[in-house]
């Protein structure tokens, strides 16, 4: 039997297997690592009845990830156990520690730059193999899954995966007793300014574990981080954690060491962490009422490692009269590799005719989406369709669009499908709220320039509706996606995200197809753009309330466009900076919101919605991306010119034959 937990979890498991007798191995953060391993020992015979990763979950045999359902049915048989021998759960949680040992943890992080956390782990490692001593304080063993090295194995290679891309260095110092320790790990995040810091420590005696965790909390001056005083804050805390945890001096020392280590005005220790902006966990959070909620708002920042970091992204779609294309919305959806249990959708239905079906049958794939019977309903109204066999007039298009095209949408979304795709979403919420858009749907109707300013200020406040209602404290992306896309990369979140390091905003570039008489493909959004001198004169010379429309040759802009950057060879990661922004795809970080941008329903700097989105992130000095060779497909959707042509097309080849 083994039992798994993530090397920066409690090592309590690991007393009660010596005592025991039974396997216990720790794996690298995220339940990806500790699956896989629970999947390895058990190919080798072994039973792995229980496995977590401290503050996100608890894994039981029923599935091979986190699981609250199973954990709580295990728990609650623990309690009805428990209740029927008469012992409470602190008296058995009191009982677990007087047996294995008192646990004591300490976490947080500093806030520091990536250059500056480089720096730190240098200076580690500057002593070879590693330090002896932390400050006054005997080291026992390092481990380093950076450079590959730790110190309690006979070839001191370290058992855990080694990823040279990031920083990560786990210390043991030396205890008076053997069967106490103190163990710390200190890792940099990489993507974000945070140096974080994992202290562990046991002692066989209450008394000397009985510290909370305010007390490890430096207070707040606001000073600019040096590499040094970080470093030094670091062994600082590990020092105090280890006199106050192994040595336990009286509570009256206790408290005289705390206040003169924190209030003293030259201490580095008073100068390191801004609460405001650290991990910070309240003194009484374990006493909050159940109606109580605490989010440190500096964990849902949004990284390139989104998806293994399990961020939480809130994907929302704005739909109008959208009956027709949802079964292709929701195919692309399902498509979406990124974690569905890590996406929270939201709908928000409006100003739909009075004949159009948007929300029942929103209604009705989203319940079917989510108990896993989307598919076979939308294969059913596929070959509905099919077999009708009859062009109409709003499908001859289809008759002229280039070789292969329909062939090659069908293969997009035929078997065999990814892992994820038929799997539930974490949430999903649907709103209805009309703005009195009478605008028509048609092309023609929602391209005309005469009501372009009209209609986007409708347009952004139906978005701002929707954000506003649909955000929470724990999401830290949010993927705003028009409803009509027809082809999109199903890793697309996780390729945007990995912009995240130095980008706000990220975009891909959104083209359209065409009937071969029109020549096969064309740019399609020509909202995301980066700035020129021209486009500025204009402003200048326009009313406060007048509104730039990009892409009409009633405004002569000059602006590039991300869309003509595209080259059908270029490198996909290949990034250009933007000042305008176009809405089929638009990847943000979550704080890009709560720090106030929007989509403006009025004229901003002569734009309105999401081109005025893009000035004002770039006037609150956030950068948007945009990915020139990164290419989604919208639909094509005839203009009543194309239907005309297309009509006429249609009577030569009855007239003179189908060479015509």
């Amino acid at each position: 039997m083994y039992m798994i937990n993530s090397t920066v979890s409690s090592q309590m498991p690991g007393s009660m297997a010596d005592k025991l007798g039974f396997g216990f191995v720790d794996t690298l953060t995220g339940f990806k690592w500790i699956g896989n391993k629970a999947i390895e020992l058990e190919k080798k015979g072994y039973n792995v009845p229980f496995a977590f990763e401290e503050a996100i979950g608890f894994m039981f045999p029923v599935v091979h990830d986190k699981d609250g359902i199973s954990a709580l049915v295990v728990f609650l048989q623990l309690y009805n156990k428990l209740l029927k021998e008469g012992i409470k759960l602190g008296e058995r949680l009191e009982q677990l520690y007087s047996k294995y040992g008192y646990f004591k943890q300490c976490n947080g992080y500093y806030i520091t730059t990536p250059a500056v956390q480089d720096e730190i782990f240098n200076c580690i490692r500057s002593t070879k193999p590693y330090p002896s001593h932390i400050g006054n304080y005997r080291v026992n063993s390092w481990r380093d899954l950076t450079m590959g090295y730790d110190s309690d194995t006979v070839d001191h290679l370290p058992t855990l995966h080694v990823d040279p891309s990031s920083h990560m260095i786990t210390c043991k110092l030396l205890t008076p007793n053997k069967d106490e320790f103190i163990r710390f790990t200190v890792r940099g995040s990489g993507t974000e300014p945070k140096l974080k810091v994992y202290i562990e420590a046991k002692a066989e005696n209450e008394n000397r574990a009985d510290i909370s965790d305010d007390k490890f909390t430096p207070k707040s001056k606001k000073k600019s981080t040096d590499i040094y005083k970080v470093l030094l804050g670091v062994i600082f805390t590990i020092g105090l954690f280890y006199k106050l945890f192994v040595h336990g001096p009286s509570p009256n020392e206790t408290q005289r060491n705390l206040d003169a280590s924190f209030n003293a005005e030259s201490h580095v220790a008073d100068t390191e962490v801004n609460p405001a902006e650290a991990m910070v966990t309240p003194p009484d959070q374990m006493n909050l009422a159940e109606n109580v909620e605490f989010y440190d708002l500096m964990q849902y920042q949004g990284t390139p490692e989104g998806k293994s970091n399990e961020e939480i992204v809130l994907l929302l779609v704005p739909l109008r009269n959208a009956e027709k294309v949802l079964p292709l919305m929701f195919r692309n959806m399902m498509n979406i590799t990124y974690d569905h249990s890590l996406i929270d959708i939201a709908f928000l239905v409006s100003d739909c005719s009075k004949s159009d079906k948007t929300l029942e049958k929103l209604y009705e794939y989203t319940s079917a989406m989510q108990e896993g019977k989307l598919v076979p309903i939308l294969e059913d109204r596929e070959r509905e369709i099919k077999g009708k066999g009859v062009f109409g007039s709003s499908d001859l298009y289809l008759k002229y669009m280039p070789e292969g095209y329909i062939e090659n949408v069908k293969k997009s979304y035929a078997p065999p499908f990814h892992s994820e795709y038929e799997k539930p979403f974490r949430s999903i919420q649907i709103y209805q709220k009309d703005f009195g858009q009478v605008i028509g749907q048609g092309f023609s109707d929602r391209h005309d320039v005469k009501i372009q300013g009209i209609r986007r200020k409708l347009m952004g406040r139906a978005r701002n509706w929707l954000l506003s209602t649909a955000i929470k404290p724990y999401h830290s992306w949010v993927y705003w996606r028009d409803v009509d896309i027809e082809l999109s990369p199903a890793d697309i979140l996780e390729t945007m995200m990995n912009f995240g390091s130095e980008y706000d905003v990220i975009i891909p570039n959104v083209w359209r197809p065409l009937p071969v008489y029109l020549g096969g493909e064309q740019p399609y959004d020509l909202n995301s753009w980066i700035e020129s001198n021209e486009a500025l004169k204009l402003a200048k010379t326009l009313d406060e309330d007048d509104v730039i429309v990009e892409g009409y040759e009633e405004y002569a802009t000059w602006r590039a466009h991300l869309a003509y950057i595209r080259d059908k060879n270029g490198d996909p990661n290949e990034v250009v900076e933007l000042d305008g922004v176009g809405g089929v795809s638009i990847l943000a970080k979550a704080s890009t919101f709560r720090h106030g941008a929007n989509f403006p329903a009025f004229t901003f700097l002569n734009h309105a919605e999401t081109e005025a989105f893009g000035k004002m992130t770039r006037k609150m000095g956030m950068k948007i991306a945009g990915l020139p060779h990164y290419t989604i497909w919208h639909i094509y959707e005839p203009s009543e010119d194309d239907l005309i042509e297309i009509s006429k097309l249609e009577r030569r080849k009855r007239r003179f034959g189908k060479k015509h």
